[in-house]
């Protein structure tokens, strides 16, 4: 699953798509709505942005605004503001600090599983693809790790997408 979002009136390739995987999303959604100077999430549900769903530039500015306060409205973004970028490291740092958890493929086994019917049934031979054969795997919340890069690209989009629709 992904999100792509698509540049109405784009002002240079910034502004013509901007495209996320649903983990990153979910990660940029919590950040938005951490912020009680957020007040787009009345007109949209975040979590779940339909095909069609429009935003003007005004709203997407506005979007902008919880990142970068006092942005410039000219030139691209070439690092994250300092609020975001601490976001982000203590995100990361929570999910890497996170234990093992027993792989949910296997049930623990370190071996491929055959069937759902059966589930204790496995082929002694072939090791898990989640775990590699360990028995463990890291939670999946660890998938909703948010990038730097994800991030940067996002705010340079809604700077100089012009409006935009989902796709």
């Amino acid at each position: 699953m992904a999100i792509s979002l698509i540049g109405l009136s784009p002002r240079g390739d910034a502004g013509v798509r901007f495209f996320s995987n649903s983990w990153e999303w979910h990660a940029l959604v919590e950040y938005f709505l951490g912020h009680e100077s957020f007040l787009l999430n009345e007109k949209i549900n975040l979590h779940f942005l339909s095909s069609g769903t429009e935003l003007s530039e005004v709203e997407c500015w506005k979007f902008l605004d919880v990142f970068a306060k006092n942005f410039d409205y000219g030139s691209e973004l070439v690092e994250l503001p300092q609020e975001l970028s601490d976001y982000i490291t203590l995100t990361s740092n929570f999910l890497s600090n996170l234990p093992d958890m027993e792989c949910q493929s296997c049930l623990g086994s370190g071996h491929q599983r055959k069937g759902i019917i059966s589930p204790l049934y496995f082929e002694p031979r072939v090791a898990c693809r989640e775990c590699d054969g360990s028995g463990k795997s890291r939670p999946y919340i660890c998938n909703y790790e948010l990038s730097r890069l994800t991030s940067l690209n996002f705010l340079n989009f809604l700077k100089f997408c012009g409006g935009c629709v989902v796709e």
